[in-house]
This record gives structure tokens, sequence and C-alpha cells, in this order.
């Protein structure tokens, strides 16, 4: 079981999870049996849903996009907007870490998780741990069906 029972949902899981040809999407569907199974607190951000809104509508078709907007809006996934302390707190990150060419949606989505308390995000893409925050033990680990601790 996660330690604090919340994961923030990236666009790629997201992408995962909705598109069949999605080389993770097996493994996505299996995360969500186990993320409702132990009844886990979902969040994700509003630009997660935005890209997955517009990646449904270019890629598949409007109706598709507008159904996964429904979902969400009835769904129990908490959306989590920037504030402006965000913003400012993820500018001076990147300021101070310009070296480093980190993306600025992986800042704000870590400082998400540090407001929110939330230790583990869903995603496929690189991660660099920004914060406290890492990648799901569910999505990293070798085998899925082994896997049922999480943290």
């Amino acid at each position: 079981m996660i330690r604090r029972q919340k994961v923030f949902w990236h666009t790629s899981f997201f992408k995962a999870l909705l598109d069949n040809a999605d080389p993770h999407h097996s493994r996505a569907a299996l995360i969500l049996e186990e993320l409702v199974k132990d009844k886990v607190n979902i969040f994700t951000s509003y630009l997660s849903i935005l890209e997955t809104f517009q990646y449904l509508q270019i890629t598949k078709d409007p109706n598709v996009a507008l159904i996964f907007m429904q979902a969400i809006l009835s769904s129990n996934i908490g959306i989590l907007f920037p504030t402006k302390r965000d913003l400012n707190l993820a500018y001076r990150y990147l300021k101070m870490n310009q070296d480093k060419n980190i993306d600025c949606l992986e800042v704000i989505s870590s400082i998400y998780m540090q407001r929110m308390e939330i230790e583990y995000i869903m995603t496929f893409e690189i991660w660099h741990d920004l914060l406290g925050s890492a990648v799901s033990p569910l999505i990293v680990a070798p085998k899925f069906p082994e896997l049922s601790i999480l943290g």
C-alpha cells in the first residue's frame, strides 16, 4: 500500500491508459486496477488534463476527448492549479538550476506534489525526483504482478 495513499498522474500516464496502441497501455491498466483496489487518492494538474484532451482531440476523435473531459469532471480525481507562489517557486528553482535543463512542467508538478504531500507520480517519461517526488514503484517495478507493496 502506498504510504500516503496519494499519487499524481502525469499526462504520459493518461495517454498510456487511454491509447491501446501506447507501449505502456497494458501496464497502465494493471496499475489503475491496483490503485482502485487500494483506494488511492488520485491527483493531476489542469495542464495534464488539457494536454490529454488535446492529444485525444487530435489523434483520436473530438468526441473521445469530450468523453474524457466528462469522465474527469465526474470523477474524484483532484485537479491542481498553480498559485502565484507556486509559479514564483518554479521560477526561482529554474533560475538556480539553469544548467540542468529541467522542464518547467516537471518543476510545477513537483511543487504541486510537495504542497499536497504526494510522494509518487505516475509517469512513463523521464523524471528527476525533484523536491522529494519520485516515480511510483508500480511504474519502475520490473514485473507488475509480483508488486503488491507500493512503498
